[in-house]
């Protein structure tokens, strides 16, 4: 797994373990290299309770996507279209009235000739006006620059041998 600065390709920080333990346990890990005020972004599988819990530790913001088999309850709609809801540790927790977290949730679908993708992310970034889902959208899809940066680093490699 990489953490990688998106606008430089910079690996700030790598981990590689035994491929029976799961990304989530591992993607916790590079929480040691992210620092407040910044903009951690993750793939629909990373996406947990304990995931937003611990980024929101390190003092740093998230955009994550989610699957679509996750769902969220609107608590209000944004000016933007985005809507404020709570994730909750489980359903059990939810009934009970345990610690929940309040986020922001961001739909939208990118059509092309072929399909209709649709997309689910959540965020800590809560003021529609400061960070409009549009823009958030955008730059979600600049998590796939880690793809960039392993494609350049095996390149670099294979000129090397």
């Amino acid at each position: 797994m990489l953490l990688v600065e998106a606008g430089t390709h910079l690996i700030v920080d790598a981990l590689m373990c035994p491929y029976r333990i799961g990304e989530r346990v591992r993607v916790k890990k590079l929480l040691r290299s992210v620092r407040s005020g910044m903009l951690l972004m993750w793939d629909r599988g990373l996406h947990s309770y304990n995931m937003v819990q611990a980024t929101q530790k390190q003092g740093c913001h998230f955009l994550g996507r989610v699957p679509a088999n996750v769902k969220f309850v609107p608590e209000q709609i944004l000016d933007d279209g985005s809507y404020l809801a709570w994730i909750y540790p489980d359903g059990k927790s939810k009934k009970k009235g345990f610690s929940k977290i309040l986020l922001r949730v961001i739909e939208y679908t990118i059509d092309s000739q072929t399909e209709h993708n649709t997309y689910r992310l959540i965020t800590s970034l809560l003021d529609p006006q400061l960070y409009p889902a549009t823009v958030l959208a955008r730059e979600y899809h600049q998590r796939w620059e880690v793809e960039n940066t392993i494609d350049e680093l095996l390149e670099f490699r294979l000129k090397a041998i």
